[in-house]
């Protein structure tokens, strides 16, 4: 495949050189600024991005892959113009509808294609600090619409106006409204020092600062450089891949073969800002601990990560966006965090359960909206997760499509004959000690002239949502001592039942099928690793959590996440586990599933896992 050279995790932000000018108003010896008609030419260099890869882990930094031919698609673009002293007070000015020209992105960058264009802009008087600042949106899709006579644009039916950062603050709630017609991408978050050293006054922009980029003519605007954009688009890629060597899954005395049959993705944010927010001090958004680029991993096995010696301030990558001598914006990396709109709170999520009807594994990438958090909210109810079914193969003597497990204990399984047998021998064992007797005041069950008394027949019902067996009648038969010697048959009164079923739990595993979670890691082991050896009580222990795992979990735009099978090393859950009320800390959960999780560019992140 011809190689696309985008930009990986969060593709490019935005141009980074600066203007020092007070506004852009042209001296009388200058062509730049806007001409004597009140209108100005604007020349831009659009970098579509690679995408960042990674895995559950996902990986180091600045690791990139280009993906899908379809996710670079460019269906339209526009042209937003903001003016103000700094980009998020800068208020809105103008939007055009752009066509754009594309070249392929240099090999040794992070850009797949570069669109350039000198857009005809009509004049905005700046004054004082003011300056002038660019944002691209390519593939609006349904976002909002433009009117070209007013060069307006409409969320709904309202018009557009207000600040920057109002703009930012936008959401759209699913990931179809920015895929539906080209994947919706903006400028990237950029800053210009890289996370292989400590950071100290780096500037971070989103917003490209074109105030001394517009020329008089379209002769000039072709003639000298264009403002660097840099785009990232708006969703997270999950991809789920398959390197099993040998099928075989040796449970007890039992072997089964497997295959990986299906997969899901849960517990999905369900609403975005159309733009990433990186800015910390936005109204509600206080993190706790320093600023993110000061943050350095000091957590359990940080000598075994190379990833973190090589870039150990995990916010912005290593390596030049673009490599282009002579271009001030190449000064420019990528950053590899945000915040979305439930970032501090505990999430609302109802999509696990749902994923259960139809789980297949036609289609091996998904895409979703970005899901970030806190450390306090770093658990599973707050985490996107896989969830993958495996489906079993019994033994040829087996029993029916069905095999059971007894007390949640997944080392044995059963067949059918045998569950039932283990409840048998269950109440009979409460009957030898004297557990059913003293339950009850059933005299006749009880009485003493019965000899050779015995579990015989269990009938029950199977629930639909946990698939334990629920117990509707458990049979003894007894002999009467009395002179004839008589056999008969009793059932269990509701206290003697009930009894039974708080003894056992057997579980049905429908058409030899397990599920089993794989949470997704964002900087994960190489970036953030954690150790349970050390822990006891608390995942996340003392006042260096942000510190050492902030960002260890979840989903961004633009990454790449690939979660690589390797194989399965126990039964999993009978149903799809309810991910999205478990307030299990996220490093807490029993994993079941060998998986390796790879992060692409998009930024890409890989992550392998075993299923257990």
């Amino acid at each position: 495949m011809k190689k696309l050279k985008l930009f990986t995790f969060a593709l490019a932000a935005l141009a980074m050189a600066a203007c020092s000018s007070d506004e852009v108003t042209a001296p009388a010896d200058s062509n730049t600024g806007f001409g004597a008609d009140g209108t100005g030419y604007l020349k831009l260099s659009i970098n579509l991005p690679t995408q960042s890869a990674g895995a559950g882990t996902r990986a180091a930094n600045d690791q990139t892959d280009d993906g899908d031919a379809t996710e670079y698609a460019v269906n339209n673009a526009t042209l937003l113009l903001f003016k103000g002293e700094d980009q998020n007070a800068a208020t809105f000015q103008a939007a055009y509808d752009m066509t754009l020209n594309w070249n392929q992105g240099l090999d040794d960058d992070q850009i797949t294609s570069q669109g350039t264009k000198v857009q005809k802009i009509n004049s905005i008087t700046t004054a004082g600090g003011e300056k002038i600042y660019a944002l691209v949106v390519l593939n609006r899709n349904s976002v909002f619409t433009v009117d070209n006579t007013a060069n307006t644009i409409k969320f709904g039916p309202d018009v557009f106006s207000g600040s920057f950062k109002d703009f930012t603050e936008k959401t759209v709630a699913s990931a179809t409204a920015l895929t539906g017609n080209g994947y919706f991408m903006t400028n990237a978050v950029m800053t210009d020092k890289p996370g292989s050293t400590a950071i100290s006054g780096q500037t971070t922009t989103i917003l490209a600062d074109v105030s001394d980029k517009i020329y008089q003519t379209e002769l000039l605007a072709q003639e000298n450089p264009a403002a660097d954009i840099f785009v990232e688009r708006a969703v997270a890629k999950v991809q789920l891949t398959q390197s099993i060597t040998s099928s075989n899954l040796i449970v007890g005395s039992n072997t089964l073969t497997y295959t990986i049959s299906g997969w899901a993705l849960a517990n999905q944010n369900t609403s975005s800002y159309i733009v990433r927010n990186w800015n910390q001090s936005a109204e509600g958004i206080t993190p706790s601990g320093d600023d993110w680029y000061a943050l350095r991993s000091d957590g359990d096995g940080k000598s075994e990560s190379p990833s973190l010696t090589a870039n150990p301030y995990r916010f912005a990558g290593y390596s030049l966006a673009q490599e282009e001598s002579g271009n001030p914006a190449t000064a420019a990396y990528r950053t590899y965090f945000g915040i979305d709109p439930n970032y501090k709170d505990d999430a609302s999520f109802t999509d696990a359960p749902a994923t259960a009807s139809g789980m297949t594994f036609d289609d091996n990438t998904k895409y979703c909206l970005e899901n970030t958090f806190d450390v306090a909210h770093q658990n599973v109810k707050n985490t996107t997760c896989a969830i993958i079914k495996a489906k079993f193969t019994l033994p040829a003597e087996w029993e029916g499509n069905d095999f059971y497990t007894v007390n949640g204990i997944r080392t044995t399984i059963y067949k059918k004959s045998e569950a039932e047998k283990a409840i048998l021998k269950q109440a009979g064992d409460l009957y030898n000690n004297d557990i059913l007797a003293t339950a009850t005041s059933d005299a006749d069950f009880v009485d003493a002239e019965k000899i050779n008394v015995a579990p015989k027949a269990v009938t029950y019902t199977v629930d639909a949502d946990t698939k334990n067996l629920t117990l509707t009648k458990v049979t003894f038969t007894a002999t009467e001592d009395g002179g004839d010697a008589t056999t008969k048959d009793y059932d269990l009164n509701g206290v003697q039942l009930e009894a039974v079923k708080n003894a056992i739990t057997v579980t049905q595993y429908t058409n030899a099928e397990a599920y089993y979670t794989v949470l997704i890691k964002h900087f994960g082991d190489e970036l953030t690793p954690w150790n349970r050896a050390n822990k006891t009580t608390v995942a996340y222990p003392n006042e260096q959590a942000d510190k050492n795992w902030l960002g260890r979990y979840g989903v961004l735009r633009n990454n790449w996440y690939e979660i690589e099978v390797k194989g399965v090393s126990a039964i999993g859950s009978a149903t799809v586990p309810n991910v999205n009320a478990d307030t299990t800390p996220d490093d807490e959960v029993e994993n079941y599933i060998s998986v390796k999780i790879n992060l692409l560019s998009w930024a890409k992140r890989k992550q392998s896992v075993t299923l257990q």
